[in-house]
């Protein structure tokens, strides 16, 4: 399987994962805590597959670091409703920046 469909699938558990552990934030159930920790646990092997196919550290860490900003901050805004101030969208926009650049 290509490392693309690794990779996404990665980024869907740990989207996931990211879902319940705020879930769990704010409930402090043990389903939503067991939930986050399976789908973290999915995230790290699958993320174990897609570096295998790629097996190029620095581009796969910045590419993945660069899409799990923006999975959380989708998240937090789209779903749980949260609002950022312009000085913080600012540092999430400049910190993508910052990351991609790393790459280059």
């Amino acid at each position: 399987m290509s490392w693309i469909i690794w990779f996404i699938v990665s980024m869907v558990f740990y989207a996931i994962a990211e879902y319940y552990s705020k879930v769990y934030a704010n409930t402090s159930g043990l389903v939503a805590y067991w939930l986050a920790i399976g789908g973290y646990i999915v995230t790290s092997a699958t993320w174990l597959f897609a570096l295998m196919q790629k097996n190029m550290l620095a581009v796969m860490s910045t590419t993945w670091s660069v899409a799990y900003v923006i999975v959380s901050v989708a998240l937090a805004l789209l779903v749980f409703g949260e609002h950022l101030t312009m000085l913080q969208g600012a540092g999430i926009v400049l910190g993508v920046i910052s990351i991609t650049m790393l790459c280059i």
